[in-house]
């Protein structure tokens, strides 16, 4: 038996609302990251402007956490995500 569609959007909004969470923590795995990215795939959320204050303020904290990050290396994974 399907779920009702309410039960759905809860569920997804809940999840949605729990991988937020996860991206404030201090060390983040690999994983789950790999499954935050995997949802916005899914629900076709893209990057429409690499140079917004958004982009900017995310490429810094990325830069704080991993300081040894290669965008080139992001970008060469995003690609191969289908």
């Amino acid at each position: 038996m399907a779920a009702p569609e309410q039960e759905l959007s809860e569920l997804h909004g809940l999840l949605a609302q729990h991988l937020k969470g996860e991206l404030t923590k201090d060390d983040t795995p690999a994983s789950v990251l790999s499954v935050i990215l995997k949802f916005l795939k899914d629900n076709n959320i893209t990057c429409e402007g690499a140079t917004s204050p958004e982009m900017e303020a995310l490429k810094e904290e990325v830069q704080k956490q991993a300081p040894k990050f290669d965008p080139s290396q992001v970008q060469t994974a995003l690609s191969s995500v289908k």
